[in-house]
């Protein structure tokens, strides 16, 4: 996912700002993924509309070398270039501290208007106006469309979108560019662009100078800080990256050079890496950059970079229907003299019961998801939605951990779709072939960027020894996204367990209470003690949740009607319990 507008909004919201996005995208496969991506990264999405009509844009990029990065714009009659501007979007705007516009969309005059309303209601209500130039020659038409990598100009006082960006620049506070943007934005090369640009009406300036570092010129006075020596793997983005950490630090309050040295920071490190959104730092990864000493801060926060990837969950809380439990299944269909026909039939019936306990508790999709496995589950896949789905790796037929058919744990995710998560189940044991072949899943997890729900299970009555199994796995390299456990029982289990995560994984997304079969009343008592843990992210429940349905079903005594009320009120009552706050 790319994009101005989205960069610097994934950007911001990393490093800790609460962000919200008025665009539109297409009713599109891309559109589908750039919606759940924004979801996830938990950017406000009430006025992301979907249109029927248009296609979300496009941007095709090449990546031939440090520095060339060439990259074509597929942009006529898209999605976003249709969005509306309604009169509910004035509260919402009016509470916010900032409103960051981007020079793209003002080659529509259309577009160029909404902007100039939006930029006026913000001024009306005391909300700070940045306007992020964003100037692409080929848009504008200034160079061919093939030549979508072309920025700057010859003659910026030429630049077609100039008259543009300096009609909405009366309504702006600070401008923030390139300096071949700020000479496009002012008309002029030279110093005197700044000068001029501030005459227009924005109160601040911020150029960004890349590898040259960045200065500002405004009402602080004029500030500037050196760049980084990072090596270039994509340049794209880097700019995003800069805006997001500079309004994030802006909005800190502190000083200019402070806010240019966040901009200059997050900017090194996405160029550092290949993508664009999934890049951006967050804030403990660019503080480790901008305060270890140069030649080691790259290799610090690339380390730290696995909080950012894309396989990062990032919903709290967190709460899944587990509908897996094969062998669970198989031994209740052989005890009935079922077949696997059957064990489909209950499973529909679990998780249609699971969609409506959801609903009835009113969770979110955001907060809501499944584990579904491939052999019996695979045709509920679709019906997931937006919702998260973790399938099971494991084989589950043995007390040793074996992948889907034998395969190494890269072959059996290789044909995933992306955007399924892993969830594997690992019977805890001295063994070093253990380890091994964990470390091989989280690894391959890593590589193919899948979120990962390491649940781990103790010999009985060893609960105790979870914080220590913890950092064994963690010392092996092994960072899941959330682990899966039993429920500690009292206060001074989960302080150790907390310590860990603190000191091994301090962007670890928490840990999933599982059920293991409990009794209604045991749940609540585990629910109500987890609920203040700072390290509580949610639950993954199962047998909890179907098994006495899933028996009177294979006994015959009820059908798969009765299976999905029984599961929907039963779900329903233990979502209430876990967001009750």
């Amino acid at each position: 996912m790319g994009g101005a507008a989205a960069n610097a909004a994934v950007a911001a919201q990393r490093l800790g700002v609460k962000v919200g996005l008025l665009t539109r995208l297409g009713r599109d496969g891309f559109g589908d993924y750039v919606h759940r991506v924004l979801s996830q990264e938990g950017i406000d999405l009430r006025f992301v509309e979907r249109d029927e009509a248009r296609l979300t844009a496009l941007v095709l990029l090449a990546m031939e070398g440090a520095e060339s990065f060439p990259h074509l714009f597929y942009r006529k009659e898209c999605a976003d270039e249709a969005v509306e501007l309604s009169e509910e979007v004035r509260p919402w705007l009016a509470g916010a501290r900032v409103l960051l516009l981007t020079g793209t969309h003002l080659r529509s005059l259309r577009l160029e208007a909404l902007s100039q309303r939006l930029a006026g209601w913000a001024k009306e209500d005391g909300v700070h106006v940045v306007l992020d130039v964003d100037y692409r020659p080929s848009l504008w038409g200034d160079t061919p469309p093939g030549d979508g990598a072309a920025r700057g100009l010859e003659r910026p006082e030429a630049a077609r979108g100039g008259p543009a960006l300096r009609r909405l620049l009366p309504w702006v506070d600070t401008v923030v560019g390139t300096e071949e943007e700020i000479a496009i934005a002012a008309g002029t090369l030279g110093p005197e662009g700044p000068t001029r640009l501030r005459g227009l009406g924005p109160e601040r300036v911020v150029v960004k100078r890349g590898p040259a570092g960045a200065w500002s010129w405004g009402p602080e006075g004029r500030a500037e800080v050196d760049g980084h020596g990072v090596p270039v793997l994509n340049s794209l983005g880097a700019g995003d990256a800069f805006l997001g950490a500079w309004l994030a630090a802006w909005l800190a309050s502190g000083s200019a050079e402070t806010w240019l040295r966040w901009g200059n920071a997050a900017g090194a490190l996405v160029v550092s890496r290949h993508a664009c959104a999934p890049a951006m730092p967050t804030r403990e990864e660019l503080m480790a950059f901008i305060e270890i000493d140069t030649s080691r801060a790259l290799a610090v926060a690339d380390a730290r970079h696995r909080m950012v990837r894309p396989q990062r969950i990032r919903r709290r809380p967190l709460f899944l229907l587990a509908v897996d439990h094969r062998v669970y299944f198989e031994r209740l269909a052989q005890a009935a003299g079922r077949d696997a026909d059957w064990v489909r039939e209950v499973k529909a019936a679990i998780f249609r019961g699971g969609q409506d306990g959801f609903a009835d508790a009113g969770v979110r999709d955001a907060e809501a998801g499944f584990i579904i496995d491939d052999e019996f589950g695979a045709p509920l896949f679709p019906e997931v939605g937006g919702r998260f789905l973790a399938r099971p790796i494991e084989d589950g037929r043995s007390p040793e951990l074996r992948f889907l058919d034998g395969r190494s744990p890269g072959l059996c995710l290789r044909g995933w779709p992306v955007q399924h998560g892993v969830k594997c189940k690992v019977q805890w044991q001295e063994d070093e072939g253990l380890e091994a072949r964990i470390r091989d899943l989280a690894e391959a997890c890593r590589d193919q960027e899948r979120p990962l729900i390491l649940e781990v299970l103790p010999e009985p009555g060893a609960d105790f020894r979870l914080p220590e199994i913890l950092r064994r796995l963690y010392a092996q390299g092994v960072r899941p996204e959330l682990w899966k456990l039993p429920p500690p029982t009292d206060e001074a289990l989960w302080a150790r367990l907390e310590g860990v995560l603190d000191e091994e994984d301090p962007s670890c997304d928490g840990v999933l209470l599982l059920g293991n079969g409990s009794a209604p009343a045991t749940v609540a008592a585990r629910i109500q003690l987890a609920r203040s843990r700072k390290a509580f992210a949610g639950f993954a429940f199962g047998r909890t949740i179907f098994a006495e349905a899933a028996q009177a079903f294979s006994s015959g005594t009820i059908d798969a009607g009765e299976v999905r009320r029984r599961v929907a009120a039963r779900w329903r009552d233990v979502l209430r319990l876990g967001r009750t706050s």
